[in-house]
This record gives C-alpha cells, structure tokens and sequence, in this order.
C-alpha cells in the first residue's frame, strides 16, 4: 500500500474540519514551501499537515481550534504548536491585515 503524501493528508483532513476552499488552496501552498524547505524530514506528516491545516486557518479567517484540529487528526495538540512554530518561523509566515 502507497504512503500518502503531505497533500493527500491535508485534503483528508479538510472535509471533516469543513474548510473553506480558499483554505486548503493555503495549506496546499504552505505545503509546498515546508517540502522545498525539507521542514517535515524525519517527521510524520499526519502532524505537519494538521499544523499547517491550523496555520492556513488563521490566515484565510477559518480558524480551527487546535484542539479541534487534534480530534479529527489523532495529533497531540502539543505536536500541533510545536510544528506550527516550527513552520511559521522557518517560512517568515505573517498574517496580512
């Protein structure tokens, strides 16, 4: 059986949280930068998805908890904030006001 990819988790995740297009068009494009940057080497990608899952949340104004996050995706909110730091500190990721 085929590994999925960073991708392929997003967009599994995406239907239960009920995100936004534009959402997941953001995660899909965070996604992209953290393999150029090799950010999710040695890591599962269930946690790095969700991270960004939370990240591209906060930036398109559809906002998931990472609590939410956590209980559709089985990642330890703690993982969440760890990657989302991680993630949003490596690829200079600032909300536009």
């Amino acid at each position: 059986m085929k590994e999925k990819n960073l991708l392929e988790y997003i967009r599994e995740f995406s239907v239960p949280l009920e995100l936004l297009e534009n959402t997941i068009i953001a995660a899909e494009n965070i996604a992209n930068r953290t393999e150029e940057y090799f950010l999710n080497s040695g890591k599962k990608l269930e946690g790095t998805a969700a991270a960004i899952i939370y990240i591209s949340g906060i930036l398109e104004d559809d906002r998931r908890t990472q609590k939410e996050i956590s209980k559709v995706t089985n990642i330890p909110e703690s993982t969440i904030r760890n990657r989302y730091l991680e993630i949003v500190r490596s690829l200079e990721i600032k909300k536009e006001k």
